[in-house]
């Protein structure tokens, strides 16, 4: 059986892995909290399964983090043949 796992990545290095996708971005939201003030983030999805960080900048618009989640595919036991 396959399912998704959802890995959080730091400029596209892995970090840690997530069993949602909602759990990925809150993880991946408080790691950035850490170095930034504003705390406003949003999540585009930049490809199919990619999915982007920006946060809004003291100017008042919002830039690309190097924080992500990538979707990617799970076998669990028995799922590979």
């Amino acid at each position: 059986m396959t399912g998704k796992s959802y890995v959080i990545t730091v400029n596209d290095r892995p970090l840690r892995v997530a069993a949602s996708l909602e759990a990925a971005q809150a993880d991946a939201e408080r790691q950035a909290a850490k170095c930034r003030e504003t705390g406003e983030y949003k999540w585009v999805e930049h490809r199919p399964g990619e999915f982007r960080l920006q946060e809004r900048g003291t100017r008042g618009r919002f830039a690309w983090s190097l924080y992500g989640v990538h979707v990617v595919p799970t076998v669990t036991e028995g799922g590979a043949r």
